[in-house]
């Protein structure tokens, strides 16, 4: 993981523009976990959603910011800003109310939040104040509401339901099987079950 981190925190570094200095850095949730760089000009974060370049948002964008808490110490910050084209993590297949699989598509937005493992984070700050040394309005944080879980007879029909659809899917060439993988058999440990299997005095070899 610590890799991944220095291999992200490259990647942003390598996109910062001549004269732009950079204020901040840290990690953060931005729709999944990511790697943030705060400059004067504007916020750049990479993850494991993001494309190779990474994604951005610059100040001049932002029209107004709400800031917040949850889970009890979680700070949140949430930029409006123009609309602005971001990837978005969806389910690959869906089938009636039933979603499931891995897919990135682009999508316009016009909110992005920022979530903070406290407010006294670098990366936390130097956003938080970058935000207000603009004067840009602030907002009432409106945290999203949780979905509501499903019904006991739609969980166990689930089951069924999908793997018809599984192998439709697979029988079409929608998707593929992973491969197995063999066992890995010594052949110290392969030796010690041919003399179990092979009778006192008589060789292997001759069966």
């Amino acid at each position: 993981m610590r890799q991944r981190w220095d291999r992200w925190q490259d990647e942003m570094v390598g996109q910062l523009e001549p004269g732009e200095t950079p204020i901040a850095a840290g990690r953060a949730l931005v729709g999944t976990y990511a790697f943030v760089i705060v400059t004067d000009r504007r916020v750049l974060w990479t993850g494991s959603l993001t494309p190779p370049t990474g994604e951005q948002i610059a100040f001049d964008e932002v029209t107004a910011f709400a800031e917040g808490t949850f889970d009890g110490h979680r700070y949140v910050l949430a930029l409006r800003h123009r609309p602005l084209r971001f990837m978005a993590h969806v389910a690959r297949w869906n089938i009636a109310w039933f979603h499931w699989g891995n897919a990135h598509v682009l999508r316009k937005r016009t909110e992005t939040r920022f979530g903070f493992s406290r407010a006294g984070t670098e990366a936390a700050l130097a956003l938080r104040q970058q935000l207000a040394s603009r004067e840009l309005p602030t907002l009432p944080l409106t945290l999203p509401k949780q979905p509501a879980r499903q019904p006991l007879l739609v969980v166990l029909a689930a089951a069924p339901i999908r793997c018809v659809a599984y192998w439709v899917l697979r029988l079409t060439g929608r998707i593929h099987a992973p491969p197995r993988r063999r066992p890995i058999l010594s052949r110290q440990r392969l030796s010690r079950t041919t003399s179990r299997r092979t009778p006192p005095g008589q060789d292997p070899s001759a069966e």
